[in-house]
């Protein structure tokens, strides 16, 4: 949106608008300025204190909308099916009945099941 000078001074004094041309050259000198190796002009002042005043003002409005600054809260997993259940209970106990096979019967078959699982994985 073009602005009207409001009056023949105005015109002569204020510099013209920005060609978007020189957006990138802007980004380059605002970092150089930002981590001081370039020094600071009322140009690179006035837009950082207009990105301040924004985000400010954007906070305040979240915090009177009740939004606040906050993260949202993390999805409850959800509850498991009774035949998710039951499965897990089964493999649990299968589990514990080939630890006790294996204890009973010795390492050797333990060794001898894990050849032939690795047989059978190759």
């Amino acid at each position: 949106m073009v602005t009207r000078p409001r009056s023949y001074t105005d015109a002569i004094t204020r510099k013209p608008a920005k060609d978007l041309k020189t957006l990138g050259s802007n980004i380059l000198s605002d970092i150089q300025m930002g981590l001081g190796f370039k020094e600071k002009t009322s140009d690179y002042q006035a837009r950082t204190r207009r990105t301040r005043d924004r985000m400010a003002a954007e906070r305040e409005r979240k915090k009177a909308s009740g939004g606040g600054d906050r993260k949202p809260a993390k999805k409850v997993a959800p509850q498991k099916t009774p035949e998710q259940i039951a499965k897990e209970k089964e493999r649990a106990e299968g589990q514990e009945r080939r630890k006790k096979f294996e204890q009973k019967r010795g390492k050797f078959v333990a060794k001898r099941r894990a050849l032939l699982r690795n047989i059978m994985n190759d």
